[in-house]
């Protein structure tokens, strides 16, 4: 569950940096080789900030989880109690 904008940020931000670089860079070869390592870049950040957003996801479930957890065993105590009356 990757947010789709925080991505194409991401993107631009990389992209832009590149293309600054790109402009420095000057000749051909350069430029290819620039571009070539911030392609690098973005997929590493991309995957970076994927990564971050999967743990967040998951930190959020499990503590959704553990809540559930909790109120089903609270309910059948409650349940239980009644049922011993």
């Amino acid at each position: 569950m990757i947010r789709k904008k925080a991505v194409t940020k991401t993107v631009k931000k990389a992209v832009k940096k590149a293309v600054k670089k790109v402009q420095k860079a000057g000749p051909v070869k350069k430029a290819v080789k620039a571009v070539k390592a911030v392609e690098k870049k973005v997929v590493k950040k991309v995957a970076k900030k994927a990564e971050a957003v999967q743990k967040k996801v998951v930190k959020k479930t499990k503590a959704v989880e553990k809540k559930v957890a909790k109120k089903v065993a609270s309910t059948a105590k409650a349940v239980r109690k009644k049922v011993a009356k």
